[in-house]
């Protein structure tokens, strides 16, 4: 229930991203490493306090983007992803996608459900959107609250599930 009433069921769309190298750096090299245009306050602080056994090992990852087709919150994305028996990606896994695949975040606002960031007001999510219009372009490495409703053009960001 959502504010008293049904959430309605969520029809996904998976589309195929690619094979990523997640490479055992620190998240903040690969935050760096993607050269953002705008990185959410208070980001670089928050990656700083995650637990570093949290954010997986090296490897690589094939990666797909699941989009609803409609509005979102958080815990009825991470349900229907667990239905799917998908996992979502974590920060580093994240910010490797926007290293390998600069320009699909000017595409879609790409979500990572798999680290929640905790602040005493609330849990936040990463993301990466992007505009391009009129030759310029601009990426973003964002952060939003844990319940948070997502619009229909978000994608969240997963691999299989272990």
């Amino acid at each position: 229930m959502l504010n008293g009433f049904a959430e309605p069921d969520l029809k996904p769309e998976i589309i195929p991203v690619g094979a990523v190298r997640v490479p055992l750096t620190a998240t903040l090299e690969l935050m760096a490493a993607g050269k953002y245009d705008f990185v959410s306050g208070g980001f670089e602080r928050s990656v700083g306090m995650l637990p570093r056994v949290a954010l997986g090992g090296e490897g690589d990852l094939e990666v797909k983007a699941i989009g609803f087709g409609s509005i979102a919150s958080t815990s009825q994305a991470l349900q229907a992803l667990s239905t799917m028996k998908l996992r979502p990606l974590n920060i580093r896994e994240l910010l490797a996608v926007g290293v390998h695949f600069p320009d699909l975040q000017k595409m879609f606002l790409m979500v990572a459900l798999g680290t929640r960031f905790s602040t005493s007001i609330c849990e936040r999510f990463a993301f990466l959107w992007g505009s391009s219009s009129s030759g310029s372009s601009s990426r973003y490495l964002c952060l939003n609250a844990t319940e948070f409703k997502w619009p229909s053009y978000a994608r969240f960001l997963v691999a299989p599930a272990a």
